[in-house]
């Protein structure tokens, strides 16, 4: 076997001349925290401006809720609201290896089994079949759509500022609060407009599609957030 020849003096100065050089060429991003929420808080504006739009043109007994005076209407808002910050700062936490936070990823689940039991509170066992029926038509399902496909477009571009700016080691679980983080707002905004009160409809159609999104995120995160 041929022995592979010692780099001499001068190839060991030109190596770190070479890479003394390209250091001093990078470029200097911004900090990744405020790439993040600069995405995050554009997403957020996104999901207003066409969940307005949504309901511009209709008249307002159609998408304005009857409990907007209600302790639960608001607290579930609150919970919603608070889940998408939460979801939002641990898939931030955990651009940085080492940085991940596990209370605040269990605060999160914490948040969200109050919110799914807070609209179990209001189900009625005796109406199960009827309002399962009545849900399953798909002009019941607007809401789920827009929390869903509008979820899709805004945590694309989390997506892209984690990859640019982050080094994700739990690619599927950081991925997966990123997605959580818009799936929460859009269902915020949707709690904030829609007609249907009932605990099928909130369930089948606020909560599910948010958690879907979440979990698609989750099993696509190798593929999303590869760097």
């Amino acid at each position: 076997m041929t022995p592979v020849p010692e780099p001499t003096e001068r190839q060991t100065e030109h190596l770190i001349d070479r890479l003394t050089a390209d250091f001093s060429r990078a470029k200097t991003f911004p900090e990744p925290f405020g790439i993040l929420w600069a995405a995050w808080t554009l997403g957020v504006f996104v999901l207003a401006c066409l969940t307005v739009v949504s309901v511009h043109y209709l008249p307002a007994y159609l998408h304005l809720p009857t409990d907007l005076g209600r302790f639960w209407f608001w607290f579930e808002n609150v919970l919603w609201l608070s889940i998408g910050l939460l979801s939002a700062t641990v898939a931030y936490r955990s651009m940085t290896p080492g940085q991940a936070s596990s209370r605040l990823a269990n605060i999160t689940y914490g948040l969200l089994c109050v919110l799914l039991f807070s609209i179990l509170l209001r189900w009625r066992p005796s109406a199960f079949a009827g309002e399962l029926d009545g849900e399953m038509h798909w002009l019941q399902g607007p809401c789920g759509f827009f929390i869903f496909l509008v979820g899709i477009l805004c945590s694309v571009g989390l997506f892209m500022v984690i990859r640019w700016r982050g080094a994700p080691v739990r690619l599927r679980w950081t991925s997966a609060w990123a997605a959580m983080s818009m799936g929460a707002i859009g269902a915020t905004l949707m709690h904030l407009v829609c007609l249907h009160e009932s605990s099928m409809h909130l369930i089948l159609w606020h909560f599910a599609p948010a958690v879907l999104l979440s979990l698609i995120s989750f099993g696509f995160g190798r593929f999303l957030l590869r760097w």
